[in-house]
């Protein structure tokens, strides 16, 4: 019967750090944002809606204006983006009055540049026309402000959730390594009296260290992950002898794959040490990888009894930090399942085969 099944779905500060891209370029933003602006005066210039020169040459120059202005207190911006108001109604108000202070400060010198150009006359600043080109600038200048803040806030945020993932990830990688070495102490003591067997076990145990510290990384090479677990069975071969017998099988299409380092190690490393405590002599460990779906399948069976988690036998660390590192890593698409069955227990992975 299935014991666990797919993975949850992984935490909302992670996803965000997938959903907000961190180096959102502000250029193509910027000219794609006022380009499309530029529309509007375009619109009013076909349409004829306006006649007065002096409002009809400040609509058509504001997609100009508006763009010197904004790439202007790009550097203001930058700088107070560290100090925002927490509290959504003060930073609106502050949103609010920096927009029309600018929008005023745009008009007027915009409107007086044109003067002196020979564009228009005296000004009448209570005309419809002049008041809606006003509240048009504070329009598209507020939404600027606050699309430049909530791109910085959301970048910022996504930064946070990734550093925080690296760390999680860092923490459940520093726990694998004693967790191997631990156990291969174990089997150097165990066969403390053999000088023969130490030897052997301390070779095959520098051969695993050498990929421990070899892989820093994410994901490695699945054929190297298999060459550790070749390893690591011959080591634990060598202490249990004719009480162990194991084979490995991998399918040429899916050796060049990458997986979590340690992943099907650790589902290998838990076959063997509960698999000795409850399979009838000798336990059997098979583990298998092929292309499944179009995605990379990995099997590990041994011919033991499930043992629980919660139990006095087994603490059940390993799975829970492989599931996590897991989570973090496909962000709930790949999929982690155990099944007890009459035959014994079979751990199943199923990974994108490009993650």
């Amino acid at each position: 019967m299935p014991l666990t099944s797919s993975l949850p779905s992984p935490d909302d500060d992670l996803t965000v750090s997938v959903l907000i891209p961190r180096k959102l370029s502000f250029w193509p933003l910027h000219l794609a944002g006022w380009g499309l602006f530029s529309l509007v005066p375009i619109a009013i210039l076909l349409t004829g809606s306006v006649q007065e020169p002096l409002i009809l040459a400040l609509a058509l120059a504001r997609p100009v204006t508006g763009f010197l202005l904004t790439t202007a207190i790009r550097p203001l911006c930058r700088n107070l983006q560290k100090r925002v108001p927490g509290h959504p109604i003060a930073f609106a108000c502050s949103v609010g009055a920096g927009s029309l202070s600018l929008a005023w400060l745009e008009l007027v010198a915009s409107e007086w540049i044109l003067r002196i150009c020979g564009v228009g006359g005296a000004t009448d600043y209570s005309t419809t026309h002049f008041a809606g080109l006003f509240l048009l600038r504070a329009l598209v200048l507020g939404v600027w402000i606050l699309l430049y803040f909530g791109i910085k806030l959301s970048q910022r945020a996504a930064a946070m959730a990734g550093n925080r993932r690296n760390a999680e990830l860092h923490r459940l990688r520093s726990q694998i390594h004693p967790h191997f070495l631990f156990n291969a102490l174990n089997s150097i003591v165990a066969e403390a009296r053999d000088p023969a067997k130490v030897r052997d076990i301390t070779l095959a145990l520098s051969e695993s260290l050498r990929f421990s510290l070899m892989e820093r990384g994410s994901f490695c090479l699945l054929s190297q992950e298999l060459a550790a677990i070749e390893n690591y069975l011959h080591l634990e071969k060598i202490r249990f002898e004719e009480k162990l017998e194991y084979a490995v099988d991998c399918d040429a299409s899916v050796s060049g794959s990458s997986l979590p380092p340690f992943s099907l190690l650790t589902l290998v490393e838990n076959a063997v040490k509960y698999g000795q405590r409850t399979s009838p002599l000798p336990l059997r460990v098979f583990v298998a990888a092929s292309l499944r779906r179009g995605r990379l399948h990995l099997v590990v069976k041994n011919t033991g009894a499930w043992v629980p988690p919660d139990s006095a036998g087994s603490l059940g660390t390993g799975l829970v930090d492989l599931r996590r590192r897991l989570e973090l890593l496909y962000f709930g698409v790949a999929t982690f399942s155990i099944d007890a069955t009459d035959e014994g227990v079979v751990a199943s992975l199923l990974l994108p085969l490009n993650p």
